[in-house]
């Protein structure tokens, strides 16, 4: 008998994007149905190996989380893989608790601190 496709999620490690997945899979009681996989970003030779794997894979640049949704077949971007594992499992994401909270709170921060920065550093670092 094949074992069952279980889907395999690229992350990395201090990324606000692959917490707000792997906080979905959580909340909704599948976690245990995923492979975590976890590029560490201190570590420059992992992070190569994940990057060039998942560029090879996608036929574009590397980002997390990506989830290989079904045998060679690859998804990036957490938000549309909320929406596609939502879809999957019949559940509507306003009726979370904890994402919605995540969303709207730490992670708006997290995003504007990175504009914030991103501008800073186009006008001040030559």
């Amino acid at each position: 008998m094949a074992a069952k496709f279980k889907p395999s999620v690229y992350m990395k490690d201090n990324c606000p994007f692959c917490f707000k997945f792997m906080l979905f899979l959580t909340e909704i009681g599948v976690l245990d149905q995923f492979v975590i996989i976890t590029a560490h970003s201190n570590n420059d030779a992992e992070m190569d190996k994940y990057r060039s794997f998942l560029r090879e894979k996608t036929g574009r640049q590397a980002s997390f989380p990506t989830v290989e949704i079904e045998p060679g077949i690859f998804m990036a971007e957490s938000g549309d893989l909320i929406e596609y594992y939502a879809d999957q499992y019949g559940i509507d994401t306003s009726q979370l608790a904890a994402l919605p909270y995540y969303i709207a709170g730490p992670f708006q921060a997290q995003i504007d601190l990175f504009k914030e920065n991103r501008v800073l550093k186009e006008k001040y670092v030559a």
